[in-house]
């Protein structure tokens, strides 16, 4: 696994590249936003390799309101996700898909959605089934069985490499002049121009 601060500079370069034509035609963030919303990031990055989901959906919740770049909105998705908050998830990953029109991914982050409503719809059915069992043991003078209990998504676990990187990046490169070529590269040479 990457070291947090590696990790963190590594996202933070990302997603900036990945920022959609959206993001572009916003006005240029400050100097200062970025950093608050890197900051918020970085934060929300930590809590989520510390299982501290809840929060860390809400430092990338954060990191959305400084600056917008979308996969803030995504990574609070992955965070709610993980976490077990169905409901969130959902929520988050459809504000993504509603910003990243044109996301690669997209088709992939619209099936994550049905997965996860399917797996609502499923225990919502249970819960009126459990409901109406009781319901109707009640109607016939039977003791009725417990009432249903919605049951906790299992407390989630340490997130797993693979787990980690599905969380989207963020880069911000700014050039003087602008517009001028940047290069990044890696041990093995250049990546990207």
């Amino acid at each position: 696994m990457r070291s947090l601060a590696s990790f963190g500079c590594l996202a933070l370069l990302s997603v900036l590249m990945l920022a959609s034509p959206v993001d572009a035609q916003r006005a240029r963030p400050s100097r200062q936003a970025i950093d608050q919303a890197r900051t918020r990031m970085e934060q929300g990055q930590a809590y989520f390799l510390q299982g501290r989901f809840a929060e860390a959906a809400s430092e990338f919740e954060a990191a959305y309101g400084i600056h917008p770049f979308s996969a803030f909105l995504f990574n609070a998705g992955v965070a709610y996700e993980t976490g077990g908050d169905l409901p969130h998830a959902i929520e988050y990953f459809r504000r993504y898909v509603g910003v990243e029109t044109n996301a690669s991914e997209r088709t992939e982050v619209e099936t994550r959605i049905a997965g996860l409503e399917a797996r609502m719809r499923e225990r919502d059915e249970r819960l009126a089934r459990e409901r109406a069992e009781r319901e109707a043991a009640i109607a016939a003078g039977q003791t009725p069985p417990p009432t249903p209990t919605p049951e906790p998504e299992p407390t989630p676990a340490a997130p797993t490499a693979q787990v980690v990187d599905q969380l989207l990046s963020l880069v911000a490169v700014e050039t003087e002049p602008e517009g001028a070529t940047v290069t990044i590269s890696n041990a093995s040479g250049p990546v990207a121009t």
